[in-house]
């Protein structure tokens, strides 16, 4: 397997980055379940890669240009932020999915403020491929929390 590598999205990446945001699998598992219109992603879009509060990735390889994503995003003082990551339909299984996790925590450890005391996830219990890469990468389960009438479990990983 090729080592993966990260770097911040750019507006090159927004047709990549909603393909893989409308594979029915990956709305399957988000807490938005409805599929995403190109004018909404658009704005989303260019709001998350102008957003200081957030660290937006895309992963690579040398071989494949685009992977999926990882986001970050930032709130309170900059304590906590909440971990969201995808992997293209065509790569799952293939064990990039806990590569990219690792290395965007890494990205994240480097550039991010001393504030920074927890990565925390949602995840649906159904979902077993995203729990194994959390607990892979260092999370460990603590809880669950209703969010928009669904039950997750809650992951946490401390810095």
């Amino acid at each position: 397997m090729e080592n993966i590598k990260l770097r911040k999205a750019t507006l090159d990446d927004m047709e990549n980055v909603f393909k893989l945001s409308n594979d029915p699998e990956v709305r399957k598992v988000s807490i938005n379940k409805d599929s995403i219109a190109w004018e909404d992603h658009v704005k989303w879009f260019t709001s998350k890669i102008d957003d200081t509060n957030i660290l937006f990735l895309v992963a690579f390889t040398d071989q494949i240009p685009f992977l999926g994503q990882v986001r970050f995003d930032f709130y309170g003082n900059g304590s906590d932020c909440l971990i969201s990551f995808s992997m293209l339909k065509s790569e799952r299984g293939k064990g990039y999915s806990s590569g990219m996790i690792r290395e965007a925590c890494n990205i994240l450890q480097n550039i991010k403020n001393q504030n920074l005391q927890i990565i925390r996830a949602y995840v649906q219990p159904d979902n077993i491929l995203s729990r194994k890469i959390l607990l892979k990468n260092g999370f460990q389960q603590n809880g669950d929390e209703l969010k928009y009438n669904v039950r997750y479990d809650v992951f946490i990983k401390t810095i």
